[in-house]
This record gives C-alpha cells, sequence and structure tokens, in this order.
C-alpha cells in the first residue's frame, strides 16, 4: 500500500522493484540484481521503515545500499522533503 500511494500521488517518482519483507535480511547480490534489471537512472532508494524488518536488519540495508554508492529515502518523509 505505501508504494501504491506513492505511485498515485508523486507523478515525479517511478518505481521499479519491489524487495518483499520475506527477503529480508537483503543481500548484496539481490540489491546488484533489482539495480542491473532497471533500465533507467536510479536517482534513490525508498525504504518502507516499518516494513524494513527489524532495527538491525534495516540498518544493514542502509550500509548496503550506501556501499553500493547509491542514496535512499524513507517513504514516509518523500513528502516531506
Amino acid at each position: 500500500p505505501t508504494f501504491n500511494k506513492i505511485q498515485l500521488t508523486d507523478n515525479n517518482i517511478a518505481i521499479g522493484h519491489i524487495l518483499p519483507e520475506h527477503y529480508l535480511p537483503a543481500t548484496e547480490a539481490i540489491i546488484k540484481e533489482a539495480i542491473n534489471k532497471t533500465k533507467e537512472h536510479i536517482d534513490f532508494i525508498i525504504l518502507d521503515w516499518k516494513g524494513c524488518g527489524i532495527s538491525k536488519q534495516r540498518e544493514e540495508l542502509i550500509k548496503l545500499i550506501e556501499k553500493l554508492g547509491l542514496e535512499w529515502k524513507r517513504s514516509d518523509k518523500l513528502n516531506k522533503d
């Protein structure tokens, strides 16, 4: 529902892939596969904060995203920037 709301309310954001919670903890290989299958330029990764599992999993995911040189934003903060 979070990503549907983003798609319906923000015309400047296109969502390429959604990683379900059951894929957590995410691996570098999973993230790279999503990146490589995205044809468009990736400006940032959207994190559904509550859907990112426990705090430790969220921290590991953020470290992985940053290691890959990508920016991330919380879904609940998108319209507040």
